[in-house]
């Protein structure tokens, strides 16, 4: 299973409606024109709000069930911004599935948060209104995931855009023959 992570305004949503289009299952297809954004799997949100509620929050929660929810998870692809705002949600999908692959999009803080600010309501994590918590939430996530072993492909945004990924996916994903031709049409 693919997790592309983000802490969001990076182009996550862009990325996984054009792995839907190659055929392979995000597990969603809402998309909030407002915000220019959308593709989350409600059964990614509601694991990854119990681990939050857990380790953010104090509140306990039984990890059995947290890993059997994910281990049964039968999607291509998923995303979803909170796998960044704390280490021990990636860990706990880890632990959940070794199958796991990490396609990380990084763009400049700052940016991130000017355009949370051209929302029309920003009601996202708080952390997005700061290059500096933005910045350590990234690292954070990184190094976590390096330390897991776990494959990580990074892009940057707004570089990716042009769809050089393509070629860097091989083996990872399988993509249609015709992948860069449906990249430009989400993208033009």
């Amino acid at each position: 299973m693919i997790i592309i992570a983000t802490v969001g305004r990076a182009g996550s949503s862009i990325l996984t409606l054009f792995f839907q289009k190659c055929g392979l299952n995000v597990g969603s297809d809402t998309w909030y024109k407002a915000f220019n954004a959308g593709m989350e799997n409600k059964e990614t949100l509601l694991i990854n709000n119990e681990l939050i509620k857990h380790y953010v929050k104090g509140e306990q929660i039984n990890h059995y069930y947290v890993w059997g929810d994910i281990y049964k998870m039968r999607y291509d692809v998923i995303k979803d911004p909170s796998f960044v705002a704390h280490p021990q949600i990636i860990k706990n999908w880890w632990k959940a599935r070794k199958d796991l692959k990490i396609i990380f999009l990084h763009r400049n803080a700052q940016d991130v948060v000017d355009s949370c600010k051209r929302l029309p309501e920003w009601t996202g994590p708080t952390y997005r209104c700061f290059p500096e918590m933005i910045e350590a939430k990234n690292d954070d996530f990184i190094r976590t995931v390096n330390k897991l072993g776990i494959p990580i492909k990074i892009f940057k945004f707004p570089q990716f855009l042009d769809g050089s990924f393509i070629g860097k996916l091989d083996g990872w994903v399988p993509l249609p023959k015709d992948a860069m031709n449906i990249w430009k049409k989400l993208v033009k």
